[in-house]
This record gives C-alpha cells, sequence and structure tokens, in this order.
C-alpha cells in the first residue's frame, strides 16, 4: 500500500530537486498521464460463490472515498484513480448450451448497470453488453455483493487499515521518504539511506499499528543527525 500525497501549492512532487548530474543515471523518466483521464477495463471471473464475487468487488471499490494507486510514481504522488464498476454481467452456461439454437441466444442472462456512468462506455469495445443488457433480468448491484456478502465477514482491524490507507483525506502529514531534519532537500534526494542509520540509533521507532478504532495514520519521526564523539 502506497500514501496519497497532496500537491502543495500547485508543486509537482515527483519533479527532481536533486541537480546534480552525477546522480542522473540513477533517475527515472516519466510522463504523467493527465490529471482526471478515464480508462476503461473488465474483469473476467469464473464459478464464483456470493462471498468471492463480494470480495472481488470490495477490491474494486472499498468504499466511496478509497482510491487505488497504479503504475510509477505511486510513493510520490503519482498513480491515484478510482475505479467506478458501471456493469455486472452474468453467463447461465446451463440454460445457455440446452437451447438447440445456440448461435441465436443471447450470451448473457442476468445484468445489472450503473445508469448514470453506462452510457460514458466505449460502444465499439462493449458491443455485446451495449446491445443485450436493456432486454436481460436484472441481478444485484456490485455494492450489493459487497456490502451484503462479503463486508460484515472481514476483520475490523483490517478492514479500518485498508480504508485508512485509501482515503487521500485520512492522510493528514506530509508524505515523502524518511528524512532527517538536518538534510537540505537536495542532500534528502541523495542520502534516503541516512534516516534508517538514525532509526538505528534510535532504537528502531517503528509505525503504530491500526485498529478498528484507528482515526488517522501515525507519522514517522524525522530524527536529527546524531553526532559522534
Amino acid at each position: 500500500m502506497y500514501l496519497h500525497s497532496h500537491s502543495e501549492n500547485g508543486k509537482e512532487p515527483w519533479h527532481s530537486k536533486d541537480r546534480n548530474n552525477d546522480t542522473k543515471h540513477l533517475k527515472v523518466t516519466a510522463n504523467p498521464i493527465r490529471q482526471n483521464a478515464i480508462f476503461h477495463f473488465h474483469v473476467d471471473f469464473e464459478n464464483l460463490d456470493e462471498w468471492e464475487l463480494g470480495l472481488l468487488c470490495y477490491a474494486l471499490r472499498p468504499t466511496d472515498e478509497f482510491r487505488h494507486k497504479l503504475g510509477m510514481g505511486k510513493s510520490i504522488g503519482l498513480g491515484r484513480v478510482r475505479i467506478d464498476p458501471v456493469g455486472l454481467f452474468f453467463i447461465d452456461r446451463q440454460a445457455r448450451y440446452k437451447t438447440d439454437h445456440i448461435f441465436e441466444t443471447t450470451r448473457y442472462h442476468q445484468a445489472w448497470t450503473d445508469k448514470d456512468n453506462w452510457y460514458h462506455l466505449p460502444k465499439d469495445t462493449y458491443k455485446c453488453e451495449c446491445t443485450e443488457r436493456a432486454n436481460l433480468k436484472p441481478c444485484d448491484s456490485w455494492q450489493d455483493f459487497r456490502d451484503v456478502y462479503f463486508v460484515d465477514t472481514m476483520h475490523e482491524d483490517i478492514k479500518q487499515a485498508l480504508e485508512l490507507l485509501g482515503d487521500p483525506d485520512k492522510v493528514s502529514a506530509k508524505v515523502h521518504t524518511p528524512q532527517i531534519a538536518d538534510k537540505n532537500k537536495d542532500e534528502m534526494e541523495r542520502e534516503t539511506y541516512a534516516w534508517y542509520g538514525e532509526n538505528e540509533n534510535h532504537k528502531h521507532k517503528m509505525l503504530l499499528p491500526l485498529y478498528r478504532e484507528s482515526q488517522e495514520i501515525p507519522s514517522l519521526t524525522r530524527w536529527h543527525k546524531t553526532h559522534k564523539k
């Protein structure tokens, strides 16, 4: 899991502040996708029971506030996405292959679709789903499978930890690589190992665990450099 970081005054945290050309070969060049870009994908599943399908739906969208992190630069502010399930289609294989007119029957037998967002789908990519959806028997929504069949079976500590980590509004502290207070900005980027050395000197300061009662994400201490005599 990667914490969600927030841009400060329009700054782009993925831009390197280290102007030392000697470390240029250690950096990666990336072209971030524009904000609010929309992509579509589908997930195929087979022989899932209600609990297993509920788990899949929870993984896609645990809560309304949850945001996944995808791609490069997740630890420095890139890759935040919101997944909006817009359709759920079921195939009844027994019914489909019992008919004598297999090539004339529909592919799907039940479906749920989001009436507000369905029409944003690319029709050429999902031609079959767009053609059949209006004549299919309705089924439970993805939220029903998530909330009715799965969520109540989760361990409360694990559930709270996942949902805190996935909610950008629950991250109040600045997110960056572990740093010590005595380094300037260029040194912090080049010497990310320094914090770990100081952490050894301070008897391994660890993050506090998250429990069902937790309402915020704890932060690590920014150590000062230890000067040995």
